[in-house]
């Protein structure tokens, strides 16, 4: 049990108190104390000190304590001001100095340890992000050396400067052509969006990189596919195309029958026996390699459902034995071999209808124990059933 709400309120109060009366014009200080003058982020962080400065002690005590966030909102909008006049080089500045701030190494967390620092910090981190945010969200015309600046800059530790910069790089290349300077920025970029699964933005810059498949390099499995579909012709690879974008969709426990038809016409457009060599080809690779990507495990998913479609023995065998790789302790955290997957391959075992889908299974049953055989098992009840 940690403190109570109000005991809460009365240790915050009283370290926010302590902290604010010992900010003088020098002493916001990220790592050491005091700041060092001829620190060249020193006159930034004078600029975010007189910014925390001018914002109410109720806007923290409301942010850690049911916040008024419109309120808290123009506090913080007020209390910017000064900053948001400055040109983009001060400004640029100012982001530098809230990310050296936002140093969490100086306070323990959880409520085991609780110091009374920790929740002045949090409130301070709020309304650095803030600043940073506002700083953003300003209309101007940014140049790519200011993008390049911008993509490269630490952030405060709990922002999120991929939703605002994302729309800063989109909007410049929708009036520029990329360059091999902006190239690297735009790469960061892309793959923040990866990472946050947010495929909109991932296929946008994509198609600026000259890279529209929805496959993120650096998986064997992926990597062997990127070759395989940029080798073919562009109809064809406009069809896998396609058909990765559908297989991104594989959120769900099992796939509907209407997910199962747009599947099986993009499967026919490329060619069942096609889909059949490739599945069975890339699926050898799948989690052999040293990084994973949050967009590839969902594709791998949807291939997975779409690889019911194809009922032939090498198909089942593929199925089986990414079942088993599933069923193994995890080498790394970035093998991504989970129970999510491990259904989807039985499911589809379960739906191929052969023999040699049933005889994998049967095999399966006899090396799986707990949750996962029974999931075997019921697939082979719904085999036999049918």
């Amino acid at each position: 049990m940690g403190p109570t709400p109000e005991k809460l309120k009365e240790i915050w109060a009283l370290s926010n108190w302590r902290l604010r009366e010992h900010m003088a014009t020098e002493t916001l200080k990220p790592t050491t104390y005091p700041l060092d003058k001829n620190d060249p982020l020193a006159r930034y962080h004078r600029l975010i000190n007189d910014y925390l400065l001018r914002i109410p002690d109720e806007g923290f005590v409301d942010h850690a304590y049911g916040a008024d966030w419109v309120q808290n909102h123009a506090w913080c909008l007020e209390a910017a001001a000064p900053i948001l006049e400055m040109p983009v080089a001060e400004q640029l500045g100012c982001i530098r100095a809230c990310a050296r701030f936002s140093d969490w190494s100086r306070f323990e967390w959880g409520w085991s340890s609780y110091k009374p620092e920790t929740e002045v910090q949090m409130a301070y981190e709020w309304a650095l992000n803030s600043l940073c945010a506002l700083i953003l969200t300003v209309e101007r015309q940014w140049v790519a050396e200011e993008i390049e600046e911008l993509v490269g800059l630490p952030f405060p530790y709990c922002f999120q400067k991929s939703e605002l910069i994302t729309p800063i790089v989109e909007e410049y290349l929708r009036k520029h052509l990329l360059t091999e300077s902006m190239r690297g920025s735009v790469e960061v970029v892309r793959e923040w969006n990866a990472r946050l699964h947010r495929l909109e933005h991932w296929l946008s810059l994509g198609a600026v990189l000259g890279e529209p498949l929805v496959l993120h390099r650096g998986e064997k499995w992926a990597d062997e596919a990127i070759g395989f579909i940029e080798g073919q012709s562009e109809e064809a690879g406009e069809q896998w195309r396609l058909l990765l974008l559908h297989c991104i969709d594989s959120e769900k426990a099992k796939p509907s029958a209407k997910w199962l038809n747009v599947a099986q016409g993009h499967v026919d457009e490329i060619g069942a026996s096609t889909f059949g060599e490739c599945f069975v080809a890339w699926s050898g690779h799948y989690g052999k390699s040293d990084s994973v990507y949050e967009l590839n495990p969902a594709v791998f998913k949807g291939l997975v459902w779409v690889a019911s479609l194809r009922p032939t023995d090498s198909v089942a065998s593929s199925l089986a034995d990414i079942v088993l790789a599933c069923s193994q302790p995890k080498i790394s955290e970035n093998k991504a071999l989970s129970l999510n997957l491990f259904n989807a391959c039985v499911w589809s075992l379960s739906k191929l209808n052969n023999a040699a889908a049933e005889k994998r299974l049967l095999e399966l049953k006899r090396d799986l124990r707990g949750s996962r055989l029974k999931s075997v098992e019921r697939a082979l009840q719904a085999i036999a059933a049918r």
